[in-house]
Protein backbone atom coordinates (compact mmCIF):
# COMPACT_ATOMS: atom_id res chain seq x y z
CA UNK A 1 0.00 0.00 0.00
CA UNK A 2 1.32 3.74 -0.85
CA UNK A 3 1.61 6.25 1.51
CA UNK A 4 1.40 9.44 1.20
CA UNK A 5 4.80 10.56 1.16
CA UNK A 6 5.47 7.99 -1.04
CA UNK A 7 2.80 9.20 -3.26
CA UNK A 8 4.04 12.90 -3.32
CA UNK A 9 7.42 11.04 -3.76
CA UNK A 10 6.51 9.44 -7.17
CA UNK A 11 4.70 12.53 -8.52
CA UNK A 12 7.85 14.60 -7.83
CA UNK A 13 9.42 12.80 -10.35
CA UNK A 14 7.81 14.00 -12.97
CA UNK A 15 4.92 17.27 -11.51
CA UNK A 16 7.26 20.61 -11.06
CA UNK A 17 5.12 22.18 -8.81
CA UNK A 18 5.30 21.14 -5.45
CA UNK A 19 1.46 23.15 -4.39
CA UNK A 20 0.08 21.07 -7.73
CA UNK A 21 1.55 17.77 -5.99
CA UNK A 22 0.02 18.57 -2.54
CA UNK A 23 -3.33 19.17 -4.45
CA UNK A 24 -3.03 15.78 -6.09
CA UNK A 25 -1.87 13.87 -2.46
CA UNK A 26 -4.52 15.76 -0.55
CA UNK A 27 -7.33 14.06 -3.28
CA UNK A 28 -5.76 10.74 -2.38
CA UNK A 29 -5.30 10.62 1.33
CA UNK A 30 -6.35 12.29 4.08
CA UNK A 31 -2.81 12.77 5.53
CA UNK A 32 -0.84 15.17 3.68
CA UNK A 33 3.00 15.95 3.77
CA UNK A 34 4.09 18.82 4.57
CA UNK A 35 4.68 21.85 1.01
CA UNK A 36 8.45 22.08 2.73
CA UNK A 37 8.98 18.07 2.13
CA UNK A 38 7.30 17.94 -0.83
CA UNK A 39 9.22 20.76 -2.39
CA UNK A 40 12.66 19.23 -0.48
CA UNK A 41 11.56 15.97 -3.04
CA UNK A 42 11.55 17.93 -6.08
CA UNK A 43 14.62 19.37 -5.49
CA UNK A 44 16.45 16.15 -4.73
CA UNK A 45 14.61 15.13 -7.79
CA UNK A 46 15.94 18.07 -10.09
CA UNK A 47 19.42 17.58 -8.43
CA UNK A 48 19.76 13.98 -9.58
CA UNK A 49 18.96 15.14 -12.98
CA UNK A 50 21.21 17.70 -13.55
CA UNK A 51 23.95 15.37 -12.02
CA UNK A 52 23.08 12.96 -14.41
CA UNK A 53 22.38 15.70 -17.14
CA UNK A 54 26.29 16.95 -16.46
CA UNK A 55 28.04 13.73 -16.43
CA UNK A 56 26.18 12.80 -19.77
CA UNK A 57 27.23 15.89 -21.55
CA UNK A 58 31.15 14.89 -20.99
CA UNK A 59 29.90 11.18 -22.38
CA UNK A 60 31.40 9.86 -18.54
CA UNK A 61 29.42 8.27 -15.95
CA UNK A 62 32.07 9.83 -13.40
CA UNK A 63 34.98 12.35 -13.46
CA UNK A 64 37.82 11.24 -15.16
CA UNK A 65 40.75 12.27 -13.69
CA UNK A 66 43.07 15.01 -15.77
CA UNK A 67 46.63 14.64 -16.18
CA UNK A 68 49.50 16.16 -13.83
CA UNK A 69 51.74 18.52 -15.79
CA UNK A 70 55.05 19.51 -15.09
CA UNK A 71 56.50 23.06 -15.38
CA UNK A 72 59.34 23.12 -17.82
CA UNK A 73 62.75 23.49 -15.80
CA UNK A 74 61.38 23.63 -12.62
CA UNK A 75 60.18 20.57 -11.19
CA UNK A 76 56.72 21.81 -9.91
CA UNK A 77 53.69 20.08 -10.98
CA UNK A 78 50.60 21.56 -12.39
CA UNK A 79 47.80 21.54 -9.92
CA UNK A 80 45.50 18.97 -11.42
CA UNK A 81 41.99 21.18 -13.03
CA UNK A 82 38.69 19.52 -14.07
CA UNK A 83 38.21 22.01 -16.41
CA UNK A 84 35.45 20.16 -18.25
CA UNK A 85 33.45 19.55 -15.45
CA UNK A 86 33.55 23.25 -14.13
CA UNK A 87 32.13 24.34 -17.42
CA UNK A 88 29.26 21.93 -17.65
CA UNK A 89 28.64 22.33 -13.84
CA UNK A 90 28.55 26.33 -14.36
CA UNK A 91 26.49 26.03 -17.56
CA UNK A 92 23.07 24.76 -15.80
CA UNK A 93 22.65 28.01 -13.93
CA UNK A 94 22.52 26.07 -10.78
CA UNK A 95 25.22 28.50 -9.06
CA UNK A 96 23.16 30.87 -7.00
CA UNK A 97 24.89 30.80 -3.43
CA UNK A 98 28.46 30.85 -1.28
CA UNK A 99 28.18 27.26 -1.59
CA UNK A 100 28.02 26.53 -5.05
CA UNK A 101 30.52 28.71 -5.66
CA UNK A 102 32.88 27.33 -3.50
CA UNK A 103 31.49 23.68 -4.58
CA UNK A 104 32.23 24.43 -8.56
CA UNK A 105 35.70 26.13 -7.59
CA UNK A 106 36.46 23.25 -5.64
CA UNK A 107 34.84 20.54 -8.63
CA UNK A 108 37.53 22.20 -11.08
CA UNK A 109 40.36 21.49 -8.66
CA UNK A 110 39.76 17.97 -8.32
CA UNK A 111 38.76 18.55 -4.38
CA UNK A 112 35.63 18.25 -2.28
CA UNK A 113 33.95 21.42 -0.81
CA UNK A 114 35.06 19.86 2.62
CA UNK A 115 38.76 19.86 1.33
CA UNK A 116 38.40 23.84 0.66
CA UNK A 117 37.03 24.95 3.84
CA UNK A 118 38.65 22.63 5.77
CA UNK A 119 41.84 24.28 7.52
CA UNK A 120 44.15 21.99 4.98
CA UNK A 121 47.42 23.98 3.87
CA UNK A 122 48.35 22.07 0.33
CA UNK A 123 49.27 24.32 -2.60
CA UNK A 124 45.82 23.29 -4.34
CA UNK A 125 43.47 23.87 -1.36
CA UNK A 126 45.25 27.45 -1.18
CA UNK A 127 44.48 28.20 -5.32
CA UNK A 128 41.28 26.89 -4.74
CA UNK A 129 40.41 28.45 -1.62
CA UNK A 130 41.66 31.53 -3.22
CA UNK A 131 39.94 31.52 -6.28
CA UNK A 132 36.51 31.04 -4.34
CA UNK A 133 37.54 34.02 -2.54
CA UNK A 134 38.01 36.00 -5.64
CA UNK A 135 34.93 34.93 -7.38
CA UNK A 136 32.74 35.55 -3.66
CA UNK A 137 34.22 39.31 -3.64
CA UNK A 138 33.41 39.87 -7.35
CA UNK A 139 30.37 38.86 -6.34
CA UNK A 140 29.71 41.46 -3.73
CA UNK A 141 30.29 39.94 -1.01
CA UNK A 142 32.80 41.20 2.18
CA UNK A 143 36.21 39.96 3.16
CA UNK A 144 34.03 38.78 6.65
CA UNK A 145 31.44 37.07 4.94
CA UNK A 146 33.82 35.40 2.55
CA UNK A 147 35.68 33.90 5.76
CA UNK A 148 32.71 32.83 7.29
CA UNK A 149 32.25 31.12 3.51
CA UNK A 150 35.61 29.74 3.57
CA UNK A 151 35.03 27.45 7.04
CA UNK A 152 35.17 30.38 9.53
CA UNK A 153 38.20 32.27 8.51
CA UNK A 154 39.45 35.93 9.70
CA UNK A 155 38.80 38.80 7.40
CA UNK A 156 42.39 39.36 7.48
CA UNK A 157 43.49 35.87 6.08
CA UNK A 158 40.98 36.55 3.62
CA UNK A 159 42.49 39.74 2.19
CA UNK A 160 45.45 37.76 2.35
CA UNK A 161 44.31 35.48 -0.06
CA UNK A 162 43.05 38.12 -2.46
CA UNK A 163 46.40 40.11 -2.32
CA UNK A 164 48.59 36.68 -2.89
CA UNK A 165 46.75 35.85 -6.24
CA UNK A 166 49.52 37.74 -8.53
CA UNK A 167 52.20 35.76 -6.80
CA UNK A 168 50.15 32.42 -6.72
CA UNK A 169 49.49 33.03 -10.09
CA UNK A 170 53.03 33.13 -11.65
CA UNK A 171 53.96 30.03 -9.89
CA UNK A 172 50.78 28.29 -10.88
CA UNK A 173 48.89 29.54 -13.93
CA UNK A 174 46.48 26.98 -14.38
CA UNK A 175 44.74 28.59 -11.68
CA UNK A 176 44.28 32.06 -13.84
CA UNK A 177 42.98 29.51 -16.40
CA UNK A 178 40.14 28.40 -13.52
CA UNK A 179 39.51 31.33 -12.93
CA UNK A 180 38.70 33.32 -16.08
CA UNK A 181 36.94 30.22 -16.59
CA UNK A 182 34.58 30.36 -13.49
CA UNK A 183 34.52 34.14 -13.31
CA UNK A 184 33.09 34.38 -17.40
CA UNK A 185 30.68 31.81 -16.57
CA UNK A 186 29.35 33.30 -13.48
CA UNK A 187 29.00 36.44 -15.15
CA UNK A 188 26.94 35.06 -18.22
CA UNK A 189 24.88 32.98 -15.31
CA UNK A 190 23.92 36.00 -13.72
CA UNK A 191 22.64 37.71 -16.77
Amino acid sequence: METPRSYAAHLATYIASPLKIEKLVALEFDHVPSLHDIADMRFQVEKQNKRFKRFAALGLEEAAEPEVRVYPNSGTAYIPVHLEIAEVSLADSSVRCHRDVVATVAKAFGLSYAEVVSDGRRTELVCARTVAALILRERGNSYPQIGRYLGNRDHSTIINLVSKYEKRLARHPEMGVVYELLATSLEETAA
